[in-house]
């Protein structure tokens, strides 16, 4: 319930929205309420609202509905736990608002944020590969997140990038995928050397609350001095294609175009 709140307001503050002039509306979804139902429904509400407080950030609308549970053929089925959080802020100057979509070959891609192998627990990745694991990413205390957000905001003001994404379901390698598929560009990853740590978890984990940024040459060669985490992983390409590397050794690339066929192929295996 945390991740999800954290989550809503990043994806606001990369484009551009001040936090502190932001609400928020919940809604939850839940099975048919049992005991059990009913006491973790109250665990995420009492979450979200001590969130809430510790991020000055209120709730003024939302609701919940406890009719996910579908029962035929003497089968029954009950739907995930679920919160969705929507989030809408101030904007100081609409013109400003940063997309995420490439928008120029040879800048530099920063994550900005924590990082980290627990990024995988929950993940779209550990499930494609049936694991599940008992952690989800911590992004911290409500100070850390606030950190990032308000280096994020330091750097819009001074128009220090020009797109942005929130690392969310799909991880680092999804965020990619979609600002090159709404530009025509691409990108080329630098993956940590072996013995440095788990690879997949760069481009594959879920890092809520951290955001990727697009920077000129010039702009990450100034953000040495920033107080919260933040690491160069790679840049932008002329070519609509990406790319994982170590070294000048490529280790994966593809088109976009042959991942943007794969990403399809579901919605049309549904529509037909």
């Amino acid at each position: 319930a945390r991740l999800m709140m954290i989550e809503s307001v990043t994806k606001a503050v990369v484009a551009g929205t001040t936090y502190k002039e932001a609400v928020l509306c919940d809604n939850f979804y839940t099975p048919r309420v049992t005991p059990q139902t009913a006491w973790e429904l109250s665990q995420m509400v009492d979450a979200i609202a001590d969130l809430s407080v510790e991020l000055g950030i209120p709730f003024i609308s939302g609701k919940d509905s406890s009719s996910g549970t579908f029962e035929s053929n003497g089968k029954k089925i009950d739907v995930p736990m679920t919160l969705a959080v929507s989030a809408m802020g101030r904007v100081p100057d609409v013109k400003k608002i940063v997309t995420r979509e490439f928008k120029r070959a040879g800048n530099k891609l920063v994550l900005l944020g924590p990082t980290g192998a627990d990024g995988l627990g929950g993940s779209v990745y550990a499930d494609t590969h049936g694991q599940r694991g008992g952690r989800l990413f911590d992004p911290g205390k409500a100070s850390a997140v606030c950190a990032v957000w308000d280096a994020v905001l330091a750097l819009h003001a001074a128009d220090r990038y020009v797109s942005s994404s929130a690392i969310a379901e799909g991880g680092l390698l999804f965020r990619l995928f979609e600002a090159a598929f709404g530009s025509g560009l691409g990108a080329r990853i630098q993956l940590p050397p072996e013995g440095g740590g788990r690879r997949d978890a760069l481009v594959f984990g879920e890092f809520i609350g951290t955001a990727l940024l697009e920077v000129s040459p010039e702009v990450e060669q100034g953000l040495s001095n920033l107080a919260v985490p933040h690491q160069t992983v790679g840049e932008v390409l002329a070519e609509p294609q990406l790319v994982l590397a170590e070294g000048g050794n490529v280790l994966w690339q593809q088109s976009v175009a042959g991942l943007a066929e794969m990403w399809s192929k579901t919605f049309r295996e549904v529509m037909e």
